[in-house]
């Protein structure tokens, strides 16, 4: 049988709750042997706010607190950004493609990813070549990107290829929302795991955050 690779790609700028909870549920759901948690270096679309070494220990300190054997850190794209390099997310798929050629893999996105999928270098030769999962965030009909979701969908079906969805319990927590209140001095409570909430006093990030 193939070994069945799910791929997580993001800021994780901080990595959260509902994070942890995607990439378990879609574990379960899908029965994946492993989850690769690939930090992005150097996003195209989004700000960072933390650097990328400080967002790949966020993640690295979320999985050990986690505690589940099927979530592995991938450093990847971080360490292409550390050479200069530009690492889109085709050329990352390729790379791991070329190291488990004989794999199956399904790539989780959040649903304000998928919004933006069409701006992705490569977009088209993704959707040919990779299984994609996404989540969406909670009262997405309400929301103005409910149409570009629907698109979404119907492109992906003329494609020949379907969109799934990752099924879990909604939850509204977001890394803005972490940031926000780390800025406001608010308590984070569970939203964050303890090991990353003490990296994140001990580095002092997200003080002084504006959007």
């Amino acid at each position: 049988m193939k070994k069945k690779l799910g791929l997580f790609g993001g800021r994780f700028d901080p990595v959260h709750r509902a994070h942890l909870a995607m990439a378990t549920a879609a574990a379960n759901q899908f029965k994946l042997d492993e989850i690769r948690w690939i930090v992005t270096g150097k996003p195209v679309h989004k700000k960072t706010f933390a650097s990328a070494q400080q967002r790949l220990e966020m993640v690295s300190l979320a999985l050990k607190d986690l505690s589940d054997k099927r979530m592995k850190l991938d450093d990847i794209e971080v360490l292409a950004s550390l050479e200069g390099q530009a690492n889109p997310t085709y050329k990352t798929i390729q790379a791991l493609k070329t190291n488990h050629p004989k794999a199956e893999f399904l790539w989780l996105l959040g649903e304000d990813q998928l919004v933006n999928f069409k701006t992705w270098q490569n977009w088209e030769w993704l959707i040919e070549n990779i299984g994609i999962a996404v989540c969406c965030r909670p009262n997405i009909s309400q929301t103005m990107q409910y149409s570009t979701f629907e698109t979404q969908k119907k492109f992906f079906k003329l494609k020949n290829k379907k969109l799934v969805c990752i099924e879990m319990l909604p939850d509204d927590c977001s890394s803005t929302k972490v940031r926000e209140f780390i800025s406001k001095g608010q308590p984070t409570f569970d939203l964050i795991t303890s090991s990353v909430e003490e990296f994140i006093i001990k580095n002092k990030l997200y003080i002084n955050y504006e959007r």
